[in-house]
């Protein structure tokens, strides 16, 4: 097994990189070199040494560069069986390193970038926050820009988590938002939901009623007002007038 006080250094790592990737918290993504087979040290690996060293690729990236040489943790991480000496042979071909320093965070990463292009240019400095966020302190307009604006209300949405509950994963709140989506697309107004989910219940009881189920029959739920025969004696409501004759006829004969 590796030691936990070791950490993974990928050489060459900016090349990885699109510089938008650096932005977010996890790159959704890396580069990968078509240069690769032409790379002696790449086709000189074993097949198995060459997934290992795409997944340590991806992991590194994912992990924010904070990858320990631990082999069972690897394993765990890769689903595949990861050996001391296979990261040996990653390391002696010339793609990875092992350090003994724990890599830095990436906020520091970012200030130390801020800084040396900083010294490079000749600006002045530019204060940077623990957390490697650039603005001048007290400064209105870095307030502003580094604060969230919070987001205005949305009556339909709204409408739709008296219905349907609150929306807690991030398929729910797709979905909702699909549905919030056609259903305005559709004209629909928040005050129709209640009375189109009422509508629902009634024509599909064995449904679940859900939001995208609500705008999939939108126009069913809340189209034209369906006709009313209601008994003038007693107030029963049949679904046909014939029906509402036989009704009338039998009950109150």
């Amino acid at each position: 097994m590796g030691s936990e006080r070791e950490w993974i250094v990928v050489r060459n790592w900016e090349r990885f990189q699109h510089p938008d990737a650096a932005r977010s918290s996890v790159p959704p993504w890396i580069k990968n070199y078509t240069e690769l087979l032409s790379d002696e040290a790449y086709l000189t690996l074993t097949p198995n040494r060459r997934s290992l060293l795409h997944a340590v690729w991806m992991e590194y990236a994912r992990s924010r560069r904070r990858l320990p040489v631990a082999t069972a943790s690897l394993a765990h991480r890769f689903a595949m069986v990861v050996r001391m000496r296979d990261l040996e042979a990653l390391r002696d071909a010339g793609f990875i390193d092992f350090s003994a320093s724990k890599p830095a965070s990436e906020g520091a990463r970012r200030a130390a970038r801020v800084e040396k292009r900083r010294r490079e240019e000749g600006s002045p400095a530019v204060p940077i926050a623990p957390n490697g966020a650039l603005g001048t302190s007290g400064s209105p307009a870095a307030k502003s820009k580094n604060e969230k604006k919070p987001r205005p209300r949305d009556e339909l949405w709204d409408a739709f988590v008296e219905i349907c509950g609150e929306a807690l994963t991030t398929s729910e709140r797709s979905g909702r938002g699909k549905a919030v989506k056609e259903v305005r697309e559709a004209g629909g107004r928040p005050e129709q939901l209640r009375p189109a989910a009422a509508e629902f219940r009634r024509i599909f009881p064995q449904l679940t009623m859900t939001d995208l189920a609500i705008a999939r029959h939108w126009g069913k739920l809340v189209g034209k007002p369906r006709a009313e025969f209601r008994c003038p004696i007693c107030g029963v409501v049949e679904k046909t007038q014939r029906k509402l004759n036989y009704h009338v006829e039998v009950i109150h004969a």
